[in-house]
């Protein structure tokens, strides 16, 4: 097989019309990205507050679905459910027995 030059290769091109189409196709692309990060949902059990440029705002949006500006605004979900924590305790009441 005879080596090829880098100059060979230079002669390539889109066939007519194709140019356009990987243009439109990119288009297409980023604003099914842009579009799919509008929309979001939060849970039961949590709040979402709402971030932009990653300071916090006084938005906070309860369970459901929610809208923001993709790449400026960001939603970070808190859960605001009741965490049970038990411990082992002794004690002593006021005559020295123990509860």
């Amino acid at each position: 097989m005879p080596e090829r030059s880098a100059g060979e290769f230079g002669d390539f091109k889109l066939p007519p019309g194709m140019g356009k189409l990987v243009i439109v196709g990119v288009i297409v692309l980023v604003v099914i990205f842009a579009a799919g990060g509008v929309f979001g949902t939060v849970g039961a059990g949590q709040r979402g507050v709402l971030l932009h440029f990653g300071a916090v705002t006084e938005t906070i949006y309860e369970a459901g679905l929610y809208y923001k500006i993709p790449f400026v605004q960001e939603v970070v979900l808190m859960s605001t459910q009741i965490q049970k924590y038990t411990a082992p305790a002794t004690s002593s009441s006021k005559d020295l027995q123990v509860v």
